[in-house]
């Protein structure tokens, strides 16, 4: 399964054009022939039919322990149950995950930070970093949810709630959410440079109650996108199959839709608002069955930030290309494309000839498979690649040193200074799959991780957090 990396690789892929500028990226083929052929970016990522989005409001805990084991596969601590995942795939014969987003706010009325521990019921800090590593995604929901109250400083409330979550993750939050659909929140949002809003207010979204047609721009001008509301008691696993599939359906060709959905939570018990898990779990694997990969794989099942992402980079990005016999060179200009993305992924396709064989690129990925009508090229660049920040570099405390690395089957945490307390380790892979815990009494200068005979030799992640959720490591180590 193919995996993603989040760490920025300084690196610049190579290049043939002389006035190439480090915005660009370049990619060398062979064809199969000489014709003369034409590329073009795909209506949306792996050139999927329609794109189905999903939020978890206010970053409850139920969203880590039961939808993103259903989503990604993983041990449930709620029901014992192993999740084998859902998948959809990238149109190369990789399998992806589905993913999902989470619209984050920090604290309570009383300001009290509510990701410090699992007993208040939502995410904590550690738990958002490992849904990061994993593809997930985090949108601005205010700092205290502050959504009826009177006298509501809405700058504050999402500088605020932006500024805790770029302290604890090392990211901006640079899409809203408004609490309780409050309008209000909007301006704002734009006026923080924010690139999109997420609302169920019909008055103020595109295409409110509909799928969002995305054959045309829909990234420009301060963009508000409707997100449809689903709930147990209001809506049946038979409704909801129903008007996926009527929506789907008609999809394909000229007309490629978006439809974004949200809820609260998803548990064994009912609550307002929310979705019963049963009814949750049902629908997701009729949604995998029907479009993903155990189906027509017509869908792309991607957090509402990757699929936006990717239009703003289809729309903006300038393709060049060059074409002698059978050789044939592209060139993909960044330029125009704003620089606080997550994702610069771009879906190529060809026409006119089909592929023989693709360079490598010197930094991120590339795959193509050769269709009937058109050959597809999937490039993947590192999270955030033209940003030049190092994403998730949290609250790293400088006198920490960790060796050997490369390491074998221990590594050694070091500080400067005696620090006490217990401390929880986790190992993540690049898939973000926790394969390694340990919690610790830390009263001495130096910690040792033991990882054993058993890991493949590969990357990962090590995360090092205190009991009050404060992430004081977070470095990539290698296993050799």
């Amino acid at each position: 399964m193919k995996t993603r990396i989040s760490i920025i690789f300084l690196l610049v892929a190579s290049s043939i054009f002389s006035n190439a500028q480090d915005s660009s990226v370049s990619l060398s083929m062979v064809l199969k022939s000489s014709e003369e052929v034409e590329v073009v970016p795909a209506p949306l990522k792996y050139n999927k039919d329609f794109a189905f989005s999903f939020t978890f409001d206010d970053a409850l805990l139920d969203a880590f322990d039961l939808a993103f084991r259903l989503f990604n596969g993983g041990l449930s601590s709620v029901d014992g149950i192993t999740y084998p995942g859902l998948y959809y795939s990238d149109g190369c014969g990789n399998l992806l995950p589905f993913t999902a987003s989470i619209a984050w706010y920090t604290a309570n009325e009383e300001g009290d930070d509510l990701h410090n521990s699992v007993s208040t019921g939502h995410l904590t800090w550690s738990q958002a970093v490992q849904l990061y590593h994993s593809n997930w995604t985090f949108l601005n929901h205010s700092y205290d949810h502050s959504d009826k109250q009177m006298d509501i400083d809405y700058t504050w409330q999402l500088n605020q709630n932006n500024q805790a979550f770029f302290k604890r993750i090392g990211h901006y939050l640079n899409y809203v959410i408004p609490p309780g659909g409050n309008a209000n929140y909007i301006q704002p949002a734009f006026e923080l440079e924010a690139l999109a809003v997420f609302t169920s207010n019909g008055a103020y979204s595109q295409s409110s109650g509909e799928p969002i047609i995305v054959d045309g721009c829909v990234t420009n001008d301060n963009p508000v996108f409707w997100r449809h509301h689903i709930n147990s008691y209001d809506d049946t696993i038979d409704d909801l199959k129903s008007q996926v599939l009527e929506m789907f359906d008609s999809s394909g060709d000229n007309k490629h839709l978006w439809w974004n959905e949200f809820t609260h939570r998803v548990q064994y018990d009912l609550y307002g608002g929310s979705v019963r898990f049963e009814d949750f779990r049902e629908y997701m694997e009729y949604l995998e069955s029907i479009y993903g990969a155990k189906g027509s794989d017509r869908g792309l099942f991607a957090n509402s930030i990757e699929v936006f992402e990717y239009l703003k980079v289809r729309d903006n990005v300038a393709i060049k290309i060059e074409q002698k016999d059978n050789l044939l060179e592209i060139e993909l200009d960044f330029a125009e494309c704003p620089q606080i993305l997550r994702y610069y992924d771009v879906s190529l396709l060809l026409t006119g000839a089909e592929i023989q064989s693709i360079e490598a690129l010197d930094v991120g990925t590339v795959c193509y498979s050769n269709e009937n009508e058109y050959s597809l090229i999937n490039i993947e660049l590192p999270d955030s690649y033209f940003t030049n920040i190092k994403e998730l570099d949290v609250d790293h405390v400088s006198n920490w040193n960790i060796y050997p690395n490369p390491a074998d089957d221990y590594i050694i945490l070091s500080s400067n200074s005696l620090m006490s307390g217990s401390v929880e380790i986790l190992m993540l892979d690049f898939a973000g799959r926790q394969i390694k815990t340990q919690i610790q009494a830390h009263d001495s200068s130096s910690i040792r991780v033991n990882f054993g005979k058993h890991l493949p030799k590969s990357s990962y992640y090590l995360l090092l957090a205190y009991q009050n959720g404060k992430i004081v490591v977070n470095e990539k180590i290698y296993l050799y």
